[in-house]
């Protein structure tokens, strides 16, 4: 089994590199979350806190942009998910680390993006294993672009760059 990348891993992407991660990371599970019988406000909350986490990766919003509605919502959607079982709860936790890694980013604690990241990778593992092997080619493509084109903490890192959200193939529940 190929090894997560860990918070010192993760510490050495730029900034925007380490939310893009923890976003895509999020949504490559959120389908777990659509399938669910969450409500629609629980499920608009995880969109919500993935969608925040991209546009700041992605160059669409400044560090100065509030993140409270997003985060409360998220916060707000955890609750009761212990019923819903753990898949979901990992899930829909991996949302919440995503917009985690923004707030810190936003909030001046960029160096707890990493964490925030890592936490991410992990919990959407942990809703579905198939995401292993997903997660770190994500990671070692970050790590390898963000050397070869010499990204800052401030270089817009859209999710789309990664490529195809399953390179050996969506599991059945992803399609």
């Amino acid at each position: 089994m190929e090894a997560l990348p860990t918070a010192d891993d993760l510490q050495k992407l730029p900034l925007r590199a380490r939310v893009a991660f923890a976003a895509r990371c999020a949504r490559r599970v959120q389908p777990l979350v659509i399938r669910s019988t969450l409500s629609e406000a629980h499920q608009a909350a995880v969109e919500a806190a993935i969608g925040g986490a991209e546009r700041f990766e992605a160059g669409l919003v400044d560090l100065g942009e509030a993140t409270a509605e997003a985060l409360a919502a998220v916060a707000a959607s955890t609750h009761g998910l212990v019923a819903a079982g753990i898949v979901l709860t990992y899930a829909v936790a991996a949302a919440d680390f995503a917009a985690g890694a923004y707030h810190c980013a936003v909030g001046a604690a960029a160096a707890a993006t990493a964490q925030a990241a890592a936490y991410a990778a992990a919990a959407s593992v942990a809703a579905s294993p198939d995401a292993q092997s997903a997660v770190t080619a994500d990671y070692e493509f970050a790590a390898r672009e963000a050397k070869a084109r010499r990204w800052t903490d401030s270089t817009p890192v859209p999710c789309q760059l990664f490529g195809e959200m399953w390179p050996n193939g969506a599991p059945e529940w992803a399609t």
